[in-house]
């Protein structure tokens, strides 16, 4: 019956260490999903798991009753006890935005004094620095107390407090000097830090009523519980913290949240000033019940697709805002609303505006240059006064022309034309009868040729029409339909008794010439001989 008391109570210490171990556990699970979403969250993760390893490494301890079996479990406390500070100065680092343990190297050189305590624990037979004498306590607790060597004292005390002192004065820079939305969450974790500060100092000045137990472990998990209600109550590692919050707020572009009926949410200053004064005086406002900007863009953001758009905002200048719409889900899945991403877009707006209408004139002078080529295109390769290609773009086509014949295997006919009594009727009735009548003989080519053929003013009172795939003897019958209806046109104008016919000279290669200057000379000969033979006829080369 003397025994079972003792048990008890040895229970009950492991008990309270097994709870301490659990707590620790389950504030890790709970910052270990979102861990990487804020500063501080990794290195608190992994001090709650040693932690957890610390307390289960007790719980084991208080219920072995040998001093080699204490010793075996107090080494596997000794992985948390030494790496809990450390690490809690890097979460305090981390938290406060610091920069001065970012690089591998230094992070490395924070766990150097540990990890050499650590190889003294696992030798403490050999040189007793750590713990010179370990003996079990009488009574009935199953507690052992260890002396404490210079390596207990430098290693364990000195540096554990060290990398304490400088985790809190770095969390009382950060409650200080970081935003007002992150104070809060600041100001509860450094309240919660100075809980294992007194009770460790407890524990190794011999404040601590029971002796032998070390309490630290636990007040560890509890600080952890303090830091756990800053992840759920300020959202230290949550899904929007305090610093997104606070970037939302400054931010340029405008930010409004809908929910899942329409419902303004969320509204950001920049949302304010661009879209003006709204209808709502608070959050919740339903978006049917805006007016104006609001209107506009909040019906097309809640009831149309998802994607861009762009929203007129009146004034003086007006203005043109360009808004991006995208839908936010619950981490479950289920759609929750929407965010609107407001930017102010009107100068680009006005400079595409006026880009535009440079380049619209820009274009008109384009085509008005081409024009201005074209006609001088036109009246380099035409004849000002009959408006028939002139001598140089017959140069040029025609040479083409017999290129083109030669390698299709077809004739290619040239019809010399010369006015008869030109120079009479030019002499008598003066330059400006001779060029009314070349007009009208101009007119009357134009009129009276194919596509395919192309009439020039060879020179003077003498034109040149070119009739590709043309005989000798069908050209020379266009020619002479030519000539009567010339006669014809001529004979209904008063000319004063003064007479004029058309003669045509006929030529067409391959038959009366191999080359262009050789069928130019043979339409030329030909012409000589229907004026020789009385004019007005039409004669074919021979």
């Amino acid at each position: 019956m003397h025994g079972e008391p003792v048990l008890c109570e040895i229970s009950s210490f492991a008990l309270l260490a097994l709870v301490a171990a659990w707590i620790a556990t389950l504030v890790a699970a709970m910052i270990g999903a979102r861990r990487k979403e804020s500063p501080g969250g990794e290195p608190l993760f992994w001090l709650m798991l040693v932690v957890a390893l610390w307390s289960l490494g007790a719980a084991v301890e208080l219920t072995v009753t040998d001093i080699p079996a204490k010793l075996f479990w107090v080494r596997v406390q000794y992985l948390g006890t030494l790496a809990c500070c450390p690490l809690f100065l890097l979460f305090a680092v981390r938290f406060a935005r610091a920069r001065w343990l970012d690089s591998p190297g230094r992070v490395a050189a924070l766990f150097a004094v540990p990890a050499a305590t650590y190889l003294f624990a696992l030798t403490n037979e050999w040189h007793g620095l750590v713990w010179p004498t370990i003996h079990l306590l009488p009574g009935a607790q199953n507690l052992a107390a260890f002396s404490r060597g210079p390596v207990f004292w430098l290693g364990v005390i000195a540096y554990s407090y060290l990398c304490l002192a400088a985790g809190t004065w770095q969390l009382g820079v950060a409650a200080l000097r970081l935003p007002r939305a992150l104070r809060r969450q600041a100001v509860v974790v450094l309240v919660g830090s100075a809980i294992p500060w007194l009770a460790n100092i407890s524990f190794v000045f011999g404040g601590f009523p029971v002796r032998g137990l070390d309490p630290t472990p636990l007040s560890m998990a509890v600080m952890g519980v303090v830091v756990a209600f800053a992840v759920v109550h300020f959202g230290l590692v949550g899904l929007v913290p305090a610093a997104r919050s606070t970037a939302v707020q400054v931010m340029g572009s405008g930010l409004v949240v809908l929910d899942e009926q329409g419902r303004v949410i969320d509204r950001n200053p920049a949302a304010r000033l661009l879209l003006g004064p709204s209808t709502a005086t608070s959050s919740g406002q339903t978006s049917r019940g805006e007016s104006g900007p609001w209107a506009a863009l909040l019906g097309r953001a809640f009831d149309g697709p998802l994607g861009r758009f762009e929203v007129a905002v009146p004034g003086d200048p007006p203005r043109t805002l360009e808004a991006d719409v995208v839908e936010y889900r619950t981490p479950h899945g289920p759609v929750s609303g929407r965010f609107v991403l407001l930017r102010d877009v009107s100068e680009r707006r006005r400079a595409e505006g006026a880009l535009a209408e440079a380049n619209r004139l820009l274009q008109s002078r384009l085509a008005e240059i081409e024009a201005l080529q074209e006609s001088l295109r036109e009246q380099a390769l035409r004849d000002p006064l009959t408006g028939l290609f002139n001598r140089r773009y017959l140069e040029e086509t025609l040479e083409r022309e017999l290129v083109r014949a030669e390698r299709a295997g077809e004739p290619l006919a040239a019809v010399l034309l010369d006015l008869d009594g030109f120079k009479v009727l030019n002499d008598r009735l003066g330059h400006a009868a001779g060029d009314e009548l070349l007009r009208e003989l101009g007119l009357l080519l134009r009129a009276k040729t194919r596509r395919s053929d192309f009439a020039c003013r060879y020179g003077g009172d003498e034109f040149l029409v070119v009739m590709p795939g043309s005989s000798p003897e069908e050209a020379a019958a266009r020619a002479d339909d030519l000539r009567r209806a010339f006669a014809g046109q001529y004979a209904t104008s008063p000319r004063q008794g003064i007479a004029c016919t058309l003669s045509a000279g006929v030529a067409v290669y391959p038959g009366h010439a191999a080359d262009l200057r050789a069928l130019l000379a043979a339409a030329d000969l030909a012409l000589y001989a229907a004026k020789a033979a009385g004019r007005d006829r039409v004669a074919i080369a021979t």
